[in-house]
């Protein structure tokens, strides 16, 4: 999947659940945490180019992609780690344990989209090490981006609404209603394919 639609995913659920608890950075936030797991990349890139180790040809790093960094159980390990770190950088706004489930929703949320594609994931390391795959990749440009997108435009919408103004909090809960609609239709549309 490629990484706007990740990082919409990933402020799509802000939106929805965390923006008005932790704040603006909460957005910022999760775009970041549902790009996360992408980061295996840039390790197996650095490894090709610098001939760190075993060297690799780009397309072993494409065929290893996905692995560790996408599997359920190592988001679950990084979510407090990283919760902690977005906690910490926010000035300690809210609870820690409020941006670990942001954490873990996003980084989720990643591992989940890429499921939907050809190459799949190995989501259930280190207990099998076979990808799954949902193969619903051409069905997601539409069903799926579309309402993220409109989500986040909403989001913007709403959040850059001075909070003096009489329609603020009315646009900041009509927000969170759209975000929550466009993660319920996404969730809907790949279960129906």
């Amino acid at each position: 999947m490629d990484p706007v639609t990740h990082a919409l995913a990933g402020t799509t659920i802000s939106y929805a659940a965390f923006r008005e608890r932790l704040g603006p950075k909460a957005t910022a936030a999760a775009a970041l945490f549902a790009l996360a797991p992408d980061v295996d990349v840039a390790g197996f890139i650095l490894r090709h180019y610098f001939r760190l180790g075993n060297p690799a040809t780009l397309m072993d790093a494409f065929v290893d992609h996905r692995a560790e960094t996408h599997a359920f159980l190592f988001q679950a390990m990084a979510a407090p780690i990283l919760g902690w770190i977005a906690w910490r950088w926010s000035g300690r706004r809210g609870h820690w344990g409020l941006w670990m489930l942001l954490a873990l929703l996003a980084m989720g949320s990643h591992a989940i989209l890429d499921l939907c594609t050809h190459w799949g994931t190995r989501a259930y390391l280190p207990f099998t090490n076979e990808r799954v795959v949902w193969r619903a990749w051409p069905l997601l440009t539409k069903g799926v981006v579309i309402p993220l997108a409109a989500a986040y435009v909403v989001g913007r919408w709403a959040w850059d609404t001075p909070d003096a103004a009489p329609e603020a909090e009315r646009r900041r809960r009509m927000s969170a209603w759209v975000a929550r609609a466009a993660i319920l239709w996404s969730v809907a549309y790949l279960a129906w394919f």
